[in-house]
């Protein structure tokens, strides 16, 4: 009888599903960024292999505009995502208010580029992974000699309708290199106020008073200039690679009106992990697999320069431009004073050259008016 007991027992126990593979439990992943289709599909291949190695991995990538992403991550209005895209201005802003989380040593931190993981260290901590990295760049018809200080611009010198350099000139992300021809490398809102900004908008003024320059351009009119080959120079980043199918343009750096050479704002655009994230491990080892050579890689084909140093970059010379240059540049600074800098450099640069007013009456009214808003 206690056989026939037994029996019965071993093969309810059978029954009730020993020896079946159990399906892991899954772990939500959500994934914002903001990137080009093409960009978007390697990351589906990432995403595609990731899920073999770790089935229990429900990856969700959704489309969300960088500046729309910040501001709704700033306010905690929305339930934050697990891994979001950013740039490594952000860095400070979301240290200080605990949105991210860190990630642990690891050999694989050692795959990047130092100048593009340099910046993303803070308090002695990695804060994100670099995914790609971006800086203005000369970019120039090949029947001109790339000028590299103003002597060569002036041999140049055509007429204000056709004039020889054209880029976004009121914006002060394309200013800051012809300020560091002067720069003393104190980044912050004296940058702006300073002998050395008075300086180089005194020269940025004799390029447009000698028609090297238009007086006024955006950078929708500096793209038309450029492309319709009235101007022989087009101050720009990697984003526009692609657009110049044109096989007589090349690249060089921005030329400098002292011996000292210009070096433009490096940004990176990253990945960062949220603090409230529950998956937080296995949310890095997806970064890792989306960032390894294997996929990034495939970036150089649509001419964006990959953060991956293990990356073979190849003859195309406008990404050898890049990775050549990478050390001439300075990282984007960050924290909320750099918000101010923005719109202050913005205006000090409309009023100094759009409405010629004196550089101290033009600082002296900014500065009245940062005054007025600060809290």
């Amino acid at each position: 009888m206690a056989k026939t007991l037994s029996l019965f027992a071993l093969i309810l126990f059978f029954l009730s599903g020993c020896g079946q593979v159990e399906t892991p439990e899954k772990k939500k992943i959500i994934v914002w960024l903001e990137l080009r289709e093409q960009q978007r599909e390697i990351i589906k291949e990432a995403q595609s292999l990731f899920s073999k190695k770790h089935p229990e991995a429900d990856i969700s990538v959704e489309i969300v505009p960088f500046q729309a992403e910040k501001d709704l991550l700033l306010k905690g209005e929305v339930s934050k995502p697990d891994i979001f895209m950013g740039i490594n201005d952000w860095l400070s802003e979301l240290i200080s208010r605990e949105i991210i989380a860190d990630f642990p040593s690891d050999s694989r931190n050692q795959d990047f580029y130092p100048q593009t993981v340099d910046s993303l260290y803070q308090e002695g901590k990695l804060w994100a992974l670099p995914y790609s990295f971006e800086y203005l760049a000369m970019f120039y018809y090949k029947d001109i000699t790339p000028p590299k200080n103003l002597t060569d611009l002036e041999k140049l010198r055509q007429t204000p309708e056709n004039p020889v350099v054209a880029y976004d000139m009121y914006n002060f992300y394309y200013h800051f290199p012809f300020l560091t021809d002067f720069f003393d490398g104190k980044f912050g809102l004296p940058m702006l106020f300073s002998p050395q900004m008075e300086q180089s908008i005194s020269s940025i003024r004799r390029l447009v008073e000698t028609g090297i320059m238009p007086p006024d351009c955006s950078y929708d009119q500096a793209r038309n200039l450029f492309s319709s080959k009235k101007a022989s120079i087009f101050i720009t980043g990697p984003w526009d690679i692609e657009s110049f199918k044109d096989q007589n343009i090349g690249i060089a750096p921005i030329f400098s009106f002292t011996d000292r050479k210009s070096r433009p704002f490096l940004g990176i655009k990253c990945f960062y992990i949220s603090k409230n994230s529950r998956n937080q491990d296995l949310s890095r080892e997806f970064l890792y697999t989306m960032l390894s050579e294997k996929f990034q890689q495939r970036l150089l084909k649509l001419r964006v320069p990959p953060a991956n140093k293990k990356v073979v970059i190849g003859d195309d010379p406008f990404l050898k431009f890049y990775f050549e240059n990478l050390p001439f540049t300075y990282p984007l600074p960050g924290g909320p004073e750099m918000a101010t800098v923005w719109s202050a450099g913005k205006a000090l640069l409309y009023l100094t050259l759009h409405d010629k007013q004196e550089f101290a009456q033009a600082t002296e009214k900014i500065s009245h008016e940062i005054d007025q808003n600060s809290p």
